[in-house]
């Protein structure tokens, strides 16, 4: 299973590196989207892709929301399951989560609640289950 974690904040990726570590998944970071879309298009490339994609929302440059519609839009990157969270929990972001084919939304900062996020698309993945996006939207 291949975890990428992409989040500006230092702090924020310290926080999701921590929670992973505390459990013994391997992941890899990047600090922008940007980088992390240069990244996924290089493990899709090469036919590892990442399986599942967490990202902040509130970036400069790509945000979370372009990074989530460029990942949908490129069908060597739609299969991820993704996953955006913010410091600005509101149901304004949810639904442009969802709008962009985020699977979920979180808030920032909940170590348990990304963990069992994430735990949720790998069993997904695992079992080969189609991954459906809510409000209609489908892979």
């Amino acid at each position: 299973m291949r975890i990428l974690l992409i989040d500006d904040s230092m702090i924020a990726r310290k926080q999701l590196s921590d929670a992973l570590d505390c459990i013994n998944i391997p992941y890899d970071v990047a600090s922008n989207g940007l980088d992390a879309l240069d990244m996924l298009k290089a493990a899709a490339s090469k036919g590892t892709p990442y399986d599942i994609v967490v990202s902040d929302i509130e970036m400069p440059g790509i945000d979370g929301y372009e990074l989530a519609f460029e990942i949908r839009s490129n069908d060597s990157l739609s299969e991820a399951y993704l996953i955006l969270h913010t410091s600005l929990s509101s149901a304004i972001s949810v639904d442009r989560a969802k709008q962009v084919g985020a699977h979920e939304a979180l808030t920032k900062f909940d170590a348990g609640e990304l963990v069992n996020a994430m735990l949720r698309g790998a069993d997904q993945k695992i079992q080969g289950v189609p991954i459906k996006l809510e409000g209609g939207i489908q892979d």
